[in-house]
Order: C-alpha cells, then sequence, then structure tokens
C-alpha cells in the first residue's frame, strides 16, 4: 500500500513539474507532462481470499493508452500533453491484496 501511495504522490510530482515548466517558459510552448498510472480493486479484510498480483492483469509502459479508448494514437488529446504512461490494471473483487504485488510495484 506504501509503495502505491508513493507511486501516486510521484506521478502528481510529475505533472506539477511539468505545469511549473510551461508556466516558467513563457516564450516557448512547453507541453505539459502527465503520468498515467492506476491500480484499481474492491477488496475485503473479510474475506478468506487473497488477491494475487496476477489478478491485475497490469500493463506498463506505452500498453497503457490501450486501456484507455479515448487516448488512440490518431486522437487530439494525445497531441495535448507529453504523456508519461506507467502502470494500470484493474482486479475483479476479492480479498486482501498479497504483500508481492504491491513491494514489486
Amino acid at each position: 500500500m506504501k509503495q502505491i501511495v508513493f507511486a501516486l504522490a510521484a506521478s502528481f510530482f510529475v505533472v506539477n513539474c511539468g505545469f511549473a515548466q510551461s508556466a516558467t517558459n513563457t516564450g516557448a510552448t512547453t507541453l505539459p507532462r502527465i503520468a498515467i498510472a492506476g491500480l484499481g480493486i474492491e477488496s475485503s479484510t473479510f474475506s478468506p481470499a487473497v488477491t494475487k498480483e496476477e489478478a491485475f492483469h497490469a500493463r506498463y509502459g506505452p500498453e497503457v493508452f490501450n486501456a484507455y479508448p479515448f487516448m488512440m494514437a490518431i486522437s487530439p488529446l494525445r497531441k495535448q500533453a507529453t504523456w508519461l504512461p506507467a502502470i494500470v490494471g484493474k482486479s475483479l473483487p476479492g480479498g486482501a491484496v498479497t504483500e508481492k504485488p504491491t513491494s514489486r510495484w
């Protein structure tokens, strides 16, 4: 859990740095840098089941764009920023997440 929070905080830092750079460069048109990262699960600590890494079907790097139809290569949105795809993944509802996936991400 700590790693997920750290990854999200780092993503927001990257986004904020991109906006800060574009605000200070008044003469040039610098695109904002936006990281894409997210993991989703509905979990219950009362469930005897455990959720393992494979359940998230994580996508990394450029494959992240395939998770969002509006981020296709021909989309005008792709030209509005410098996108930094990191990781996205979703899991079906289940039990607590084992420590292995969270320590790897």
